[in-house]
């Protein structure tokens, strides 16, 4: 019902109390009456035209989408789409695709309102359930913000008497909205485990079906015919919602439903089923299986669907009744499902309980494995075990040697390197080493004829290093980092130790001189006839990490910026006009080398990495673009350094006026420096692209 519909229901109910009150004066009754049905007819026949807050559906919500030119919103994972119609109803749920997202607009992106008036006889409680990611919820109560929601929680908020208006809009802040769930709800309050255990006390017998079930968003229960008693215990999704439908509860003997989850609904096919909000019930999706458990050395032993979890889902089973789980139904595809699929008999506790020794005993061995090899050898020196020819260290460069974690002593492969750099994915191009076993030692001797303060850059992915210096460890740790260390006039042994830890080995060290922090200098390179180029990337993927540049042949002198996320060593050729370059990196470690002595190099903080003329945009119901300003600010940065806007662009990918994701370019091969010339025409076209993205 509307407001609307209100009012018309008074005004008429108000007409007949006319007509009563007034049955000797019948002419005075008339004149009133037709007078009261003609305003009656007139506000209905411009009902489209009342204030906003008198068009408003009562104890529901008119649900509208703002700032999307689109219909129907894909789910994410699935084949289901979301009609995006303007509609009534008491909640909404939305789960669309993900995309990365750099910026946030809440007057331009993608949001969702629900408006509605709640009418309260009486002084009452209602529960609003916010199930978002990626999202911000307000909570507007007679114009007033009650609350503001970025995480999936339940609020509860009691209503005087009256006429109550309600807004809720939720806004998508971070990607294409990935889940938006909302409803109101009654209020029901959260049960202490004594009064679910009180509760549920007339219906434990010793014949009692116990089942449990996992579910999320849309789930319908079947529940196997019983002439005992038998009590459900249903979970949604840690931070998930479902609306659950139990079909056959009389066949089934149903007597009792303790639930766990945030705006949960249940609907049953019979009326005299006892339904419990329990504050936590622990979440299993399957029973233990010892597939699924893996031994990554030297992370560990990791059993992704252990006992522990059954376990203690039972304790809280057993706390409420007193006895364990008869029967259980998994997560599954599919949204009608048997309850239970699987009968926890005695044998089938059995069952598990071997499961749950073969796990351990798993685990015995793993340890055992990591102990012996590793975490001994972890502690210690590794050129101390490692049997490395120490008679042969090279001078001013570093032998690495190469293990696995599992057999960490075993050198399989060594090499002679000036700077330490590993980048690869494949264990087939890389010595048979899988990523996540990989290990890295790197031993060389270092002479310097004076005192010298050197960086030493470290550039480390979901790994460990340890940096030694004539025995003495000067760093240890998982993060990225410049290390500025002193060296005494003499011979040095530097040792480097790498422990990877995951499936991809990304690795740089470099010792160089303290980098050339650009300054005023840098100005004097410039001339009118000076060519500004422009290089961005994310970062390059062969195994040295470096890139080669090879700058077009140029009568004018050429000044080079050059920008990635990811450390990257910059080969530049053919600079006999190159003035100067100016590079930096997200990651430490960028270096740049040229085959002209006389070019000065520059480092340059503030500098960032732009890698294409347009951004990427992601094809879908809302049309988002990564990294949409990159480019503009690249350019902005640099025009403010020199005075005028880049002459040239190139990236590892060709440049192009598409937004989609474009092939990349062999890096195995020089890229050509300039690969597009970017003249006024040409910044023209950016920008008219740009404003089309709007």
């Amino acid at each position: 019902m509307f407001v609307y519909d209100f009012i018309f229901i008074f005004m008429g109910v108000l007409i007949l109390l006319v007509l009563l009150l007034h049955t000797t004066k019948l002419l005075p009754t008339f004149k009133i009456t037709i007078a009261l049905m003609l305003l009656t007819l007139l506000c209905y026949l411009g009902r489209n035209n009342l204030p906003s807050l008198l068009q408003l559906p009562i104890n529901t919500f008119f649900i509208s989408y703002h700032n999307a030119n689109f219909t129907e919103l894909k789910a994410l994972g699935g084949t289901e789409k979301f009609t995006l119609e303007e509609h009534i109803a008491p909640s909404f749920y939305l789960e669309g695709f993900a995309g990365k997202k750099l910026f946030f607009d809440e007057e331009k992106d993608f949001y969702v309102l629900m408006e509605g008036i709640i009418v309260t006889p009486r002084s009452m409680t209602k529960t609003f359930h916010f199930n978002i990611t990626w999202a911000k919820a307000y909570l507007i109560i007679d114009g007033q913000t009650i609350q503001t929601i970025d995480r999936t929680n339940s609020y509860d908020y009691t209503f005087s008497p009256g006429f109550h208006s309600v807004k809720i809009k939720v806004v998508n802040t971070n990607v294409t909205p990935t889940k938006m769930y909302v409803s109101m709800s009654e209020y029901e309050p959260i049960l202490s485990d004594e009064n679910i255990t009180q509760s549920l006390k007339p219906y434990v017998q010793n014949d009692t079906n116990l089942y449990y079930a996992f579910g999320y968003k849309r789930k319908t229960l079947d529940v196997v015919a019983s002439s005992a008693p038998t009590i459900a215990f249903l979970k949604s999704s840690e931070g998930g919602t479902t609306e659950w439908e139990i079909n056959h509860c009389k066949e089934a003997n149903l007597k009792a439903i303790v639930y766990n989850g945030v705006g949960d609904t249940i609907k049953t096919d019979c009326d005299n089923v006892l339904i419990l909000r329990a504050k936590k019930l622990t979440q299993l999706t399957e029973l233990p299986t010892l597939s699924q458990c893996n031994d990554f050395a030297p992370m560990g032993f990791a059993c992704q669907n252990g006992p522990q979890k059954l376990k203690t889902l039972n304790k809280e089973i057993i706390r409420y009744t007193g006895m364990s789980l008869t029967g259980f139904s998994p997560s599954s595809k599919f949204n009608t499902i048997a309850l239970p699929e699987i009968v926890l008999t005695k044998d089938k506790y059995l069952e598990l309980e071997q499961i749950e020794r073969n796990i351990n005993e798993a685990k015995i061995v793993a340890e055992k494995r990591r102990v012996n090899p590793f975490y001994a050898f972890e502690q210690t020196r590794w050129s101390e075990i490692v049997k490395i020819d120490k008679e042969h260290i090279p001078l001013n460069k570093f032998r690495g040697y190469f293990m696995q974690s599992n057999m960490p002593t075993y050198v399989m492969h060594f090499e002679d390197t000036s700077s330490i750099s590993v980048h690869y994915s494949d264990k087939k191009k890389f010595y048979l080493i899988t990523p996540d076993h990989f290990l890295g030692l790197w031993v060389g001797d270092f002479t310097f004829d004076k005192q010298s303060t050197k960086h030493i850059t470290l550039s480390i992915s979901w790994a460990k290093a340890k940096v030694i210096v004539d025995g003495n460890v000067i760093f240890e740790g998982e993060h990225s980092t410049t290390l500025p260390y002193t060296f005494s006039k003499g011979k040095h042994r530097i040792e480097i130790e790498y422990t990877n830890n995951y499936g991809q080995v990304d690795f740089l060290c470099d010792i160089q001189d303290a980098t050339q922090e650009i300054d005023a200098s840098f100005k004097t390179l410039l001339t009118p006839q000076t060519k500004i180029y422009m290089v961005g990337l994310y970062g390059g993927w062969r195994n040295d990490h470096g890139l080669d540049l090879w700058l077009a042949q140029s009568n004018d002198p050429v000044v080079l910026f050059v920008a990635s996320y990811h450390a990257t060593h910059w080969n530049i050729k053919n600079t006999k006009n190159l003035k100067a370059v100016v590079y930096n990196s997200h990651n430490p470690g960028s270096s740049v080398k040229t085959d002209n002595p006389k070019v000065q190099i520059f480092h340059d903080a503030t500098l960032r990495y732009a890698s294409r003329l347009m951004p990427f945009c992601y094809e879908g119901p809302i049309v988002h673009c990564e990294n949409k300003d990159a480019f503009a600010h690249s350019i902005a940065y640099i025009e403010k350094l020199t005075g005028r806007k880049p002459d040239g662009f190139s990236s590892i990918e060709e440049p192009s006026f598409s937004t989609a994701n474009l092939k990349k370019l062999n890096n195995t091969k020089d890229i050509t420096v300039p690969q597009i010339r970017l003249d006024t025409s040409v910044y023209e076209k950016i920008n008219d692209a740009m404003k089309a993205l709007k």
